[in-house]
């Protein structure tokens, strides 16, 4: 499985929500409960963020190999292609520095 150079990214501002809104205090909110769409995706999937600010986005296969990975992503809408991933199963994982938080993509 090689993703190369065959994924991209790109992003669009949607809103101002703050990350972790809604949060009790105190407690260290994921970084975003993000949404992740369309699953399963047929080549180009999106996240949607509650905050703008600047995040590491990591796609994993499920033995935690990293197939590809941005950094310093920002905005609240983000496009991705999965072109270059097989069809299967992946892990997408977002860190904003502090916390985290990962979900299961299917690529078909």
């Amino acid at each position: 499985m090689n993703a190369g150079a065959d994924l991209f990214y790109g992003s669009q501002n949607c809103g101002s929500e703050g990350l972790g809104a809604g949060s009790p205090a105190g407690d260290p909110a994921e970084v975003g409960d993000f949404h992740l769409y369309p699953n399963p995706a047929h080549g180009e999937f999106f996240l949607h963020f509650q905050e703008e600010g600047p995040k590491s986005i990591t796609v994993l296969d499920l033995s935690g190999r990293i197939v590809h990975s941005w950094s310093n992503v920002a905005g609240k809408l983000n496009h991705f292609s999965a072109e270059g991933l097989a069809r299967g199963a992946y892990w997408v994982r977002a860190t904003d520095g502090r916390r985290s938080a990962t979900k299961k993509l299917l690529v078909h």
